[in-house]
C-alpha cells in the first residue's frame, strides 16, 4: 500500500491547501443470491493445522535468527551485535517469531457458516457525499448515473440498505442522515421502485452549503454513532466517499478505519471505496488530491476511482465490486501463510474453492457450491493480538 506521506508530498499540497483556507469551496455471497450468514465461531479443535514444535525454527534462530545471519552469520562475528546480528537478521528482525507473526504468537481459529438458499445476499452502503461549494456538478453526475449502480442489485434480489450523510463535520451537522434510510432499501424499491429510485436521486443532491472543511472519514464514524440501528450483524457494510478535495478530519486514516472494523464480527465483512481527485484539473484551483480517502480505501481492499471520469462507467464497476463480495465467506481473521482447511458438513474439501488473501474470504466454484443447509467450517491459524 503506497503512503503519502513524505515531506515532498505535504509541500506540493502546502500552496492549495492555503488557497483553500482563504477561499473555501464555494467558489461558484450468493449465486443467485443466496447468503452464507456467519453463524458464530466454535471452539476448534485441539488439533487444526500442525504447529512446528519450535516455531522459531523457520526464518528465527535457526533461519535468518542467530546462527543464521545472526550472530554466527553476519552477527556478533561478521557486521556485529546490531549490524547482522541480533538486531538485524536475528531475533528482532526474522527472529523468534520466525517472520511468521510480527505481533502475537500463531493461534487457532475457525470460522462456521450456513448455506442458505432462501436468503439473499445482504449489503448495506453508506454514501458520504461533499456537500461543499464546488460539487453540484459531481452530486447531478452521481445521481444521473444512479441506475448504473443499482440496476444489478434489483435484478439479483439483493437485500441492501442504503444511507447518505455529507462531509460536513461542524457540530450539529455531522453524520446527520439525508433522506431517511428506511426508505432506500430493497423493501422499499419492491414496493414502489420508481419512487425509491426518485428518492435516492434527489436525496444524493445534498447541496453546496457545507462546510469548505471536508471530513468524511470522521463524519461517516458519526453516521454510525447516530444510527447505530443500520448496521445489520450478518450484512456486508460499504462505505462509498465522493469528494473532489482532501479529508481534513482531526485523528488518521486507520484510527477511522479501526473504529469502522469495530462494527463487523469479521475484517472481510467492511470495504470502503472511494470517487475522489486522483488528478488534479488546472482549471479547477479548489481541488486537492484525496490522499487519504485512497489510503483508507486501500486498507479495506476496496476500490477507488478518480471523480473526473466518467460517473456511469465508475457506479457500474463499483456495483459490480459489491456484488462480487455477496458471492464469498468472509474471515475473521487472516489465516498465516493462507493455510486453511475446508469442511462441508464433517467432510474436508480438498479442491472447488480458493482462497483471496486482499478479501480475507473463501470462494466456491460455480460448480463446488455447498448445497442448501450445509454448514461450512474454515479452519486455521492467526496471529493472535
Amino acid at each position: 500500500m503506497k503512503k503519502f506521506t513524505s515531506s515532498t508530498l505535504r509541500m506540493s499540497l502546502a500552496y492549495p491547501l492555503i488557497i483553500l483556507l482563504m477561499t473555501g469551496c464555494n467558489q461558484q455471497e450468493f449465486y443467485e443470491k443466496s447468503f452464507l450468514e456467519g453463524v458464530g465461531v466454535p471452539d476448534a479443535p485441539d488439533e487444526i493445522l500442525e504447529i512446528p514444535d519450535n516455531p522459531t525454527a523457520g526464518g528465527g534462530n535457526t533461519g535468518g535468527g542467530n546462527n543464521g545471519g545472526g550472530n554466527n552469520g553476519g552477527g556478533n562475528n561478521g557486521g556485529g551485535n546490531n549490524g547482522g546480528g541480533n538486531n538485524g537478521g536475528g531475533n528482532n528482525g526474522g527472529g523468534n517469531n520466525g517472520g511468521v507473526c510480527s505481533v502475537g504468537a500463531p493461534t487457532n481459529s475457525s470460522d462456521t457458516f450456513n448455506q442458505n438458499t432462501a436468503q439473499e445476499g445482504k449489503v448495506d452502503i453508506l454514501w458520504v457525499i461533499d456537500d461543499s461549494g464546488s460539487m453540484g456538478d459531481e452530486q447531478a453526475s452521481l445521481s444521473y448515473n444512479f441506475d448504473a449502480f443499482i440496476s444489478e442489485f434489483l435484478i439479483r434480489d439483493v437485500d441492501f440498505k442504503m444511507g447518505i450523510t455529507t462531509t460536513d463535520g461542524r457540530s450539529g451537522y455531522d453524520g446527520i442522515s439525508k433522506g431517511q434510510f428506511n426508505m432506500l432499501t430493497a423493501q422499499a424499491a419492491k414496493d414502489d421502485e420508481q419512487q425509491f429510485l426518485d428518492n435516492f436521486k434527489d436525496w444524493i443532491r445534498v447541496g453546496t452549503r457545507g462546510s469548505g472543511r471536508e471530513m468524511g472519514l470522521y463524519t461517516s464514524t458519526r453516521f454510525f454513532e447516530r444510527y447505530p440501528e443500520f448496521v445489520r450483524d450478518d450484512a456486508f457494510l460499504v462505505l462509498v466517499y465522493v469528494s473532489d478535495e482532501q479529508d481534513q478530519s482531526a485523528n488518521s486514516v486507520e484510527s477511522y478505519i479501526d473504529t469502522l472494523f469495530d462494527l463487523k464480527a469479521k475484517r472481510g465483512q467492511l470495504k470502503t471505496y472511494s470517487i475522489v481527485t486522483q488528478n488534479i484539473d488546472p482549471n479547477k484551483r479548489w481541488e486537492t488530491l484525496g490522499t487519504r480517502y485512497v489510503e483508507a480505501t486501500n486498507l479495506t481492499n476496496g476500490v477507488a476511482a478518480d471523480i473526473h471520469q466518467d460517473f456511469y462507467q465508475t457506479l457500474t464497476d463499483m456495483g459490480g465490486s459489491i456484488l462480487d463480495l455477496l458471492d464469498t465467506f468472509p474471515l475473521s481473521g487472516a489465516p498465516i501463510n493462507g493455510d486453511i482447511r475446508i469442511t462441508v458438513n464433517g467432510n474436508e474439501v480438498n479442491q472447488g474453492w480458493t482462497y483471496d488473501a486482499s478479501n480475507h474470504s473463501i470462494r466456491f466454484d460455480a460448480n463446488a457450491i455447498p448445497n442448501a443447509g450445509s454448514i461450512v467450517i474454515a479452519y486455521y491459524q492467526k496471529c493472535s493480538e
